[in-house]
């Protein structure tokens, strides 16, 4: 995957009726009839693929859905499913209805047809054989799930509080009739090599079955419960030795690097059970049949964040598993099959956890404590009424609905209304503008110029936000909403280039390393012009200078370099990486997902983007920041970035360290662990520079 920095880029037999079933059920097509006038717009709205001419396919599907399994013929056979083939020709439906798939274009394997080896094989003939970059793709499996030990002992998908190592698998028809112990199930490695060997720069991964968010429904009869008894042995790779391509490399997909390409929606998440929701229609998968849904009625501005979002907010609750949490992975700003697309949400994501509870993902590590007050708002901007913290942990908190009536079932983010006790603000000193204009943004204190951080004052217009040395660094509309916008993209900037001083009790080695002139060849860009790039410990900070040159057809120079990371501590952490630059641009760099687990010992290296923002001064070097950060359990880093603005709070004066940090990663404190924070923090600066610039700005700094 290449991300760009700098200015940052992410650049990685029941047919016929039931498909008439599955089409009317999102209001595509009435029953008995044809489309209704608002089903008909709706339809219209999203742009159909485009058939394909010659040999390169628009768009390419797979679907597998398997209902029943070849018995293990020692009498703990796979409890057969009911929802599978209905899942299938659902989402044929969809496909065809909807974003205008051909017939020819979607491939089935049902019930018996899904072995192991038919599963592996259409995959490389149908999709990765025929597939060119502009190809839409999609991957979707409904039927069991499992997971078995990882041979390499490394997978840390279910967690790391996992006994040991797994491997999260998808079990295909045959999988344990060949090995009841769950070495020949398809394993997370397996999908992870069929997908990195894809062309395609639009894939759709959907796994409807137990475990799935592992991946990228046993035992004793559990009712519309996709999963089946654990594994207890790894898989046995000589057994693919028959049938697996020769083409596709036979990767662990822990060792190497993002599918950018791929977004990968999972009805739970690695350790979670995945269910089924019994209608009077037939019975479905829940993930299935609320994602279509979802699809059925979307926005053609949508991107897969808000999809899922909505997704989630549909399936909680329901079903026969209402416990289940509809997960993620990939780039959730991507547009759904090539629309437009539409920046997600601002705000925390909100997941139900009862009747009038929510689980928010926003804790002490965003300036939230107990008796915060948060505005809930449904994904189009509408405040539908206001949720309190009860109770506050790193990475999310526990809310109460405090509205007005029932709770909405729509998907929600929610938004700091009130931040609780104990949280200082960035003072600003205002000029020419009331104060009653910042009323909504609570993190922010007016100050008298003498002790002010910054300064509010018209600009042109606008209002323009300066720093104390004066340098305009926001401008923004005066109206209220754009106020709390600009307020929260500095908080948010603020917060990352400055709480770096303590390096808490876990070792972290954060590099910028060069890219090879052949790697850099293959990737058609140019490799960046590094003056310096060693590790160094965890807190160190040291410079290095980069040359960022012009590079034909771009509207920015750069050149490609690779961030590494290395957890150096004798615990296994989850560590993300995030940039942020002067231009104050926030991106998340590894770590989107809960897949940012590393072992003790273990590194991550991300393909980058060294580049300059082409208004910034060609006379001064552009400062990129990357903070390398260690958390015990998985935290959502998401909101700091700049497209999911949500207001952060900046600590106190007497350390640079700011208190969101400084309190919410040093965890619980025990006696004689007062010095010893279970986190850790590693920063690295680069100064990005013209080719012009590069060989003075190296001498300069003695390099």
């Amino acid at each position: 995957m290449v991300v760009r920095t700098g200015s940052v880029r992410v650049v990685g037999s029941l047919a016929a009726g039931a498909t008439a079933l599955a089409a009317a059920s999102w209001g595509l097509v009435a029953r008995g009839g044809g489309a209704t006038a608002a089903a008909a717009a709706a339809q219209a709205a999203v742009a159909p693929v485009a058939a394909g001419t010659g040999q390169t396919p628009a768009a390419l599907a797979l679907l597998v859905g398997i209902d029943v399994y070849a018995p293990s013929g020692r009498g703990d056979d796979l409890a057969p499913l009911d929802g599978p083939r209905n899942d299938v020709a659902r989402a044929r439906a969809l496909l065809q209805e909807r974003f205008g798939f051909a017939a020819d274009q979607i491939v089935e394997l049902l019930g018996p047809q899904a072995t192991h080896q038919a599963i592996v094989q259409r995959f490389h003939e149908h999709l990765i054989a025929r597939a060119e970059p502009q190809t839409k793709v999609v991957f979707w499996f409904s039927g069991h799930g499992s997971h078995v030990p990882d041979a390499s002992g490394r997978d840390g998908s279910a967690g790391v509080d996992a006994a040991i190592a797994s491997d999260q698998t998808l079990v295909a028809y045959d999988s344990r009739a060949v090995d009841p112990d769950g070495g020949y199930d398809l394993t997370d490695d397996q999908l992870y090599s069929l997908l990195a060997a894809l062309r395609a720069e639009d894939v759709l991964v959907v796994t409807d079955c137990c475990h799935s968010g592992g991946v990228l429904r046993g035992g004793p009869r559990a009712l519309g419960v996709r999963e089946c008894r654990a594994g207890t042995v790894p898989l046995a790779r000589e057994r693919l030795a028959a049938f697996w391509p020769a083409d596709v490399p036979l990767l662990d997909d822990d060792q190497h690097g993002d599918l950018p390409a791929v977004v990968q929606i999972a009805a739970c998440s690695a350790a979670e059970e995945a269910g089924e929701l019994v209608l009077s229609d037939g019975t479905f998968g829940t993930l299935t049949w609320f994602l279509t849904k979802a699809l059925g009625e979307v926005d053609p501005r949508a991107a897969w964040g808000e999809v899922t979002a909505q997704v989630r907010a549909n399936v909680a609750g329901l079903g026969t598993r209402p416990g289940q949490r509809v997960a993620m992975v990939g780039d959730e700003r991507r547009a759904v099959f090539g629309g437009t697309g539409r920046p997600v949400p601002k705000g925390f994501l909100v997941d139900r956890d009862g009747v009038r509870d929510f689980r928010i993902a926003a804790g002490s590590l965003f300036g939230i404590t107990e008796g915060a007050e948060f505005t809930l708002l449904a994904l189009d901007g509408t405040d539908v009424g206001t949720a309190r913290a009860e109770r506050v942990w790193t990475g999310h908190c526990k809310a109460t609905w405090t509205g007005s009536g029932e709770v909405p079932r729509v998907a929600l983010r929610a938004e700091p209304k009130a931040l609780g006790t104990g949280q200082l603000r960035l003072r600003v000193a205002l000029e020419g503008i009331d104060a009653a204009r910042l009323d909504d943004c609570p993190w922010v204190v007016v100050t008298p110029p003498p002790e002010a951080e910054y300064v509010l004052r018209p600009d042109g217009g606008r209002l323009g936000l300066f720093d104390h040395h004066g340098h305009r660094v926001q401008e923004t509309a005066d109206d209220r909403a754009a106020l709390r916008d600009a307020f929260s993209v500095e908080h948010r900037f603020r917060t990352l280039w400055e709480g770096v001083a303590a390096p808490g009790r876990h070792r972290l080695d954060l590099a910028i390393e060069p890219v090879d002139a052949a790697e850099a060849q293959q990737r058609k860009l140019p490799p960046a012009r590094l003056s310096r790039g060693g590790a160094r410990g965890a807190g160190a900070r040291p410079g290095a200078v980069a040359a960022a040159g012009a590079y034909e057809g771009r509207d920015r120079g750069g050149g490609l370099a690779w961030l590494r990371v290395v957890n150096r501590s004798s615990e296994d952490l989850f560590v993300a990486v995030l940039s942020a630059t002067e231009t104050r641009e926030v991106n998340v760099l590894i770590g989107r997902s809960a897949d940012n687990l590393l072992r003790a010992g273990q590194e991550r290296r991300k393909l980058i983007l060294l580049g300059r923002d082409p208004q910034w001064p060609a006379d001064l070097p552009l400062v990129d920041r990357y903070v390398a950060i260690a958390t015990p359990r998985y935290v959502n880093f998401a909101p700091f970035e700049s497209k999911a603005a949500v207001g952060l709070v900046r600590g106190g004066d007497y350390e640079a360290m700011p208190p969101f940090l400084r309190q919410a990663l040093g965890g619980t404190r025990t006696r004689g662990d007062m010095d010893r924070p279970a986190w850790g923090i590693a920063t690295f600066d680069v100064q990005v520079v013209t080719d012009r610039a590069f060989d003075e700005a190296r001498a300069a700094l003695g390099l």
